[in-house]
Order: C-alpha cells, then sequence, then structure tokens
C-alpha cells in the first residue's frame, strides 16, 4: 500500500500514471491528435469517482478542482513526451 499524506493510498504512481495514459490513448484519433474535451471530460470524472469512493483522499489543503487541474497538466505533460518520443503509450 502507496501512503502519500493518504493521497492515492492505494494507488502506486506507476499505476496511476498508466491509467491517465490509458485516457490519452482513448481520447486519440487515428489521425493521432488528442481530443482534449474528451480526455478532460475523463479525467475529471475519473478524478471525482476516485475521491467520493475514497480512492483518492484529499488533503485538508488540496480541493478537487485543484487535484484535476494537476491531473489534466499531467496528462499533456506525459501526451507532450510521447509525441517527442515517437511512443504510442508509456
Amino acid at each position: 500500500m502507496n501512503v502519500n499524506q493518504q493521497v492515492l493510498q492505494i494507488l502506486t504512481p506507476g499505476v496511476t500514471l498508466r491509467i491517465i495514459d490509458s485516457y490519452i490513448v482513448s481520447g486519440t484519433g487515428s489521425d493521432g491528435t488528442v481530443s482534449w474535451p474528451q480526455v478532460n471530460a475523463s479525467l475529471t470524472t475519473l478524478v471525482a469517482n476516485f475521491s467520493s469512493s475514497g480512492v483518492v483522499r484529499l488533503t485538508p489543503s488540496l480541493t478537487t478542482a485543484q487535484l484535476i487541474a494537476f491531473v489534466t497538466a499531467l496528462a499533456q505533460t506525459m501526451s507532450t513526451y510521447k509525441i517527442s518520443t515517437n511512443r504510442t503509450s508509456l
């Protein structure tokens, strides 16, 4: 079990990154273009579901909106990395 100040207690960082990457892959068209509205909506739902189910416990200083902003920024960074390294997934 991974204890990061009660954030993502069950999921390891690698699993979390692969989950985020799966949304990027699902939101990528056959031409390689990422549909960011689709990916962002999916990630927002993911964070909301993880938060409401207790998989992710937010610290008092962290809001759901801040976590969503972090996850979407991380997804964009991952996508940029994959493009620059010619990878289709992590």
